[in-house]
């Protein structure tokens, strides 16, 4: 049960074994939730993403270790939880929703700097996590720099 669980919510409810793609499948499939997270406070967004964040952490070693390959691409929920990082207190829009998704893809593909140092030197769930949630760190920190440089949300 525990592993069915574990699995089901690792692939994004099947999103995951998407033959190609999946973690760009599960990053467009965070912006809907974008959308119910700016319903609330910036503090309630906070706290839901470093909870579930945390409790991402030992699902996807669970799902991990039942695809016997610690960072499937099957795992897609690190992307979701990334992506919806790189969207704390930034108001809901096309134009925002697009930038930060392809801000947070290039950062995850090419896993610059400690990107790419969390997701080669961490173990299982917490490799699978801290990758995409500082990649989504700092697609939040662009996504506020644009907004400050330019001066209104896009």
């Amino acid at each position: 049960m525990k592993k069915n669980l574990s699995l089901m919510i690792a692939t994004w409810f099947g999103i995951g074994l998407i033959p190609f793609a999946p973690g760009t499948f599960g990053a467009l499939l965070a912006l809907p939730l974008w959308y119910l997270l700016t319903l609330t406070y910036v503090e309630v967004q906070i706290a839901i993403l470093v909870v579930g964040s945390l409790l991402l952490i030992p699902i996807c070693s669970i799902a991990g270790d039942a695809l016997k390959e610690p960072d499937s691409s099957r795992i897609v929920v690190d992307e979701v939880a990334g992506m919806l990082i790189s969207l704390i207190a930034v108001p809901f829009s096309l134009y925002n929703g697009v930038l930060a998704f392809v801000v947070f893809r290039l950062l995850d593909i090419a896993k610059p700097g400690p990107i790419g140092w969390l997701d080669k030197n961490l173990d299982r769930g917490l490799g699978v996590m801290l990758d995409d949630i500082l990649a989504g760190v700092v697609t939040c920190g662009i996504m506020h720099l644009v907004h400050a440089v330019w001066g209104a949300w896009l």
